[in-house]
């Protein structure tokens, strides 16, 4: 464990990812509604969900939620990072948090981190299996707080920092694996985002939903797959259903 927050030395920025468990019933129960249609795109660097929502005047005040910290499944292979990110603001944008893995030194290093105007800060070092609970609050002129709390330990660490480029209309939990790298990255068992919950306010109405499942009424979810250079995808978001918070991003 790290005594005091460090700058982070590895590149990590934002956006994406899902398997929802619908509560087994002891009785039949009314079907519950499909997700709405979640348009999919293809990313070189990042697989996930985005729930965007400004042009109608969606606006997110925090998002929180759990990673279950992945573990490095061959760590003397080719050097690489893969992140497990929430972020206000989405891809390479905005405020973020989660977990790095690194491989770089033929050996895993685990990295918590909070992330404001491009520039990570390590929080402390999680270990393979740890539920990570994240935080991310718009704290109003203070900033945006980072809250970082790994269930398995108690480890605890919070900063509050402004961020003139964090964006308020968009909300996502996706895995990150810089392009061009990924095809030669390290793959990692497969990334739990185990919870995730977003306070939001419209058009002076306030609640709370899951950043899967039915979102705002003026809001888009959306999905992204991990392709590489030549188009072959290499880490599948999986589809939700509606009932459940919970999902997965894996290697394929």
């Amino acid at each position: 464990m790290r005594a005091a927050p460090a700058k982070l030395a590895i590149g990590v920025t934002a956006t994406l990812a899902a398997i929802l468990v619908v509560p087994a019933a002891a009785q039949a129960a009314p079907t519950q509604p499909a997700v709405p249609a979640v348009p999919t795109y293809h990313s070189l660097y990042v697989a996930g969900y985005q729930q965007e929502g400004c042009s109608a005047g969606t606006i997110y005040r925090e998002i929180q939620g759990t990673i279950t910290v992945p573990a490095a499944t061959d760590v003397n292979g080719t050097p690489g990072i893969s992140s497990d990110i929430y972020s206000f603001g989405g891809l390479n944008n905005g405020v973020n948090a989660g977990v790095a893995v690194d491989n770089s030194n033929d050996q895993a290093f685990y990295f918590a981190f909070g992330q404001w105007n491009g520039h990570p800060v390590t929080a402390f070092e999680p270990h393979p299996g740890d539920r990570l609970k994240v935080t991310i609050e718009d704290e109003g002129s203070s900033g945006y707080m980072v809250e970082l709390l790994d269930e398995n330990t108690g480890q605890e660490w919070a900063e509050t920092t402004p961020d003139p480029n964090a964006d308020l209309c968009q909300a996502a939990a996706y895995e990150e694996s810089p392009y061009p790298s990924y095809p030669y990255t390290t793959r990692t068992t497969p990334i739990a985002f185990d919870f995730t919950r977003v306070w939001w306010q419209e058009q002076g109405h306030f609640g709370v939903t899951k950043l899967l499942g039915i979102p705002p009424a003026n809001a888009n979810l959306y999905r992204y797959d991990l392709v590489d250079n030549s188009g072959a995808t290499v880490a599948v978001t999986s589809r939700p259903t509606y009932g459940g918070n919970n999902f997965i991003i894996f290697d394929v």
